[in-house]
């Protein structure tokens, strides 16, 4: 992201949820003004080890499903990108897929509640590409037992996406790779 790409960056207010299951549009937690009791009532940010340096994004997920966001064109904060920080590193891009992913999951619940059949749609189809990219992601790192259980996930999930039985035939590759014939 370039210097300016903030300013740049979609900023929807009111009910934002779509919005961030397309994509998360909060740059940084540092953005972010919010009551204490919503903070509590969506549980606050999620500390497993999967989603250190993720937990934001299933935060604001949560929260969006409890009520709308006001997006304020002033500018809060602002933070210095280098090279050296978590966020440019592989590894963290490669866990960030497997951390979307159980954001997504956790309030599949609430989404399964509404009414709104388009919510729904868009909903499960974000869940299939979030399989999908979990488990590239984990057969990246190396995890293809892993790999293996999302993108069986993901098929169960959408048994006609070409992308999930690639992603299960890639986390399979490696079985194959070794086999004598």
């Amino acid at each position: 992201m370039s210097q300016n790409a903030a300013l740049t960056h979609p900023r929807p207010s009111g009910d934002i949820l779509l919005s961030l299951l397309l994509r998360n549009c909060i740059i940084t937690p540092g953005l972010v003004l919010l009551r204490r009791h919503a903070f509590d009532a969506a549980g606050g940010f999620d500390e497993a080890p999967l989603m250190r340096g993720h937990e934001d994004y299933g935060l604001w997920l949560r929260l969006a499903t409890q009520g709308s966001f006001l997006y304020s064109p002033d500018t809060l904060v602002s933070y210095r990108r280098h090279n050296q920080q978590a966020t440019r590193k592989k590894h963290y891009e490669m866990r960030k897929a497997r951390a979307k992913l159980k954001s997504i999951m956790a309030i599949r619940d609430v989404i399964g509640a509404r009414r709104d059949k388009d919510l729904k749609r868009l909903y499960a189809w974000v869940l299939g590409e979030s399989h999908v990219n979990a488990a590239w992601s984990m057969r990246q790192l190396g995890d293809h037992a892993e790999a293996r259980r999302i993108a069986a996930a993901g098929l169960a999930l959408r048994p006609t996406s070409v992308s999930a039985w690639h992603a299960l035939g890639a986390a399979l590759r490696p079985r194959w790779r070794n086999r004598k014939l």
